[in-house]
């Protein structure tokens, strides 16, 4: 029997490193989100990319082991004044195109217009030849983060976008000629590609309302280890429908939150298997510090405190322990961030639900059968916004609003898209 694999709360999946059961010239199937009608624009919503299976960054930046893995580039140097990418050569683009530093140019000429981050510390950028690519910094704006930012974009073909972009568009930039700008803006959200053009290991041969087929890409600079010869992509928008997927055989990877019940159900079968890495992400709830009463330091305290860390962890993933100190720096790398002495002296907000209600009594909240009153005089009502499609968050989500209310603070949950 082919052996399936279902992997649990991954974020990023490299082919060229996965290693799965089956014969060689197999089809491999796996679930992915995609809105519809959908186009391939990568500059706006509702863009139909599949992430690495068709595009390819310059690097993948791993985050535990803060190195990066090398893609499109192969080295880069870094000094105060500039940023050096040396790209590799021998790749093509799906439509047979070769790849250089033309690419990468008018993509990040592109990002401008969007308001990528990274130039707010870039002054240029230039392609010093068909292989290399030179970003000059500005020295008033320094930041350890520029060359992250650098080489984990996806470049996209100049030879698609750069008829979009107007011959002095560097001098549009540096002038920062917003009408001009914003018209070029409007023309390139507007384009709509006929499919996407990448570099990497796979290609989109065609597309339904509820599957794609990509076809290995022939031509992939790394295709003598790629032995799978096409990816069948259902379209899943729900934890429930990976799971239906999955049980109906399907699918040889996946990557749904699920409940122990499934994880239980899944694993009866025979050749199944789940694998619980960390995906170097966690859950969290974030405080909206504009909004009265969470603008008070101590009412979010409060609810710190009225919270059951564990149980809520629990909820989602059963095998999960919270961390000991909320710091909200990923643990994998807190270490790196916060000295374990300072880590010592903050707070872990043990659960405590009486400390709770008494921090909120000293401000001058009242509390009686119908909940709380804030000491304008109003009702202390929450609500708590989560992503629709992702079973955990929302089971989270309900299990902090049922364990708030047992102190009297009245929370909905809504679900959003």
């Amino acid at each position: 029997m082919k052996q399936r694999l279902i992997w649990f709360l991954v974020s990023l999946l490299i082919f060229s490193s996965l290693s799965i059961a089956g014969a060689y010239g197999a089809t491999l199937g796996t679930g992915w989100g995609w809105t519809l009608p959908g186009h391939y624009n990568p500059y706006v919503p509702g863009y139909i990319g599949f992430g690495g299976l068709i595009e390819e960054p310059l690097a993948y930046y791993i985050r535990v082991s803060d190195n990066f893995l090398p893609r499109l580039a192969v080295k880069w140097e870094e000094t105060p004044s500039k940023v050096t990418v040396h790209l590799r050569q021998n790749v093509f683009w799906h439509d047979g195109e070769p790849f250089t530093s033309k690419d990468v140019v008018t993509s990040f000429l592109i990002g401008r217009l969007f308001g990528w981050d990274v130039w707010r510390y870039l002054k240029d950028i230039k392609a010093q030849d068909n292989y290399t690519v030179v970003f000059l910094l500005d020295p008033k704006q320094p930041n350890i983060f520029v060359t992250r930012w650098i080489l984990t974009v996806r470049p996209q073909p100049d030879h698609v976008w750069g008829n979009l972009l107007p011959t002095n568009i560097k001098t549009l930039i540096t002038k920062n000629d917003e009408k001009q700008l914003g018209e070029i803006r409007t023309k390139i959200m507007a384009y709509r590609p006929e499919k996407p053009v990448g570099t990497g290991p796979f290609m989109l041969k065609s597309i339904t309302t509820g599957e794609a087929l990509l076809d290995k890409f022939p031509k992939y600079w790394q295709a003598s280890q790629i032995s799978i010869d096409s990816v069948r992509v259902y379209r899943h928008l729900a934890a429930e429908a990976s799971w239906a997927s999955m049980f109906a055989g399907e699918i040889d990877y996946e990557w749904p939150g699920s409940p122990p019940t499934i994880q239980e159900e899944w694993l009866k079968r025979s050749g199944n298997k789940m694998v619980l890495p960390s995906d170097v992400s966690f859950y969290g709830l974030y405080f909206n510090c504009d909004r009265y009463p969470l603008s008070i330091k101590e009412v979010r305290q409060a609810l710190a405190y009225a919270i059951d860390r564990k149980e809520v962890t629990q909820v989602a993933l059963p095998v999960g322990t919270p961390v000991d100190v909320p710091t909200g720096i990923l643990l994998e790398v807190v270490d790196k961030w916060l000295p374990k002495d300072v880590q010592k002296d903050l707070n872990p907000y043990s659960y405590n639900p009486d400390k709770a209600e008494s921090i909120l009594k000293s401000l001058g909240f009242k509390k009686d059968q119908e909940g709380w009153t804030t000491p304008k005089g109003t009702k202390f009502a929450l609500e708590i916004i989560t992503p629709a499609g992702w079973a955990d968050w929302a089971r989270q989500a309900e299990n902090v609003a049922s364990q708030l209310g047992k102190i009297g603070i009245k929370v909905d949950v809504r679900v959003i898209d």
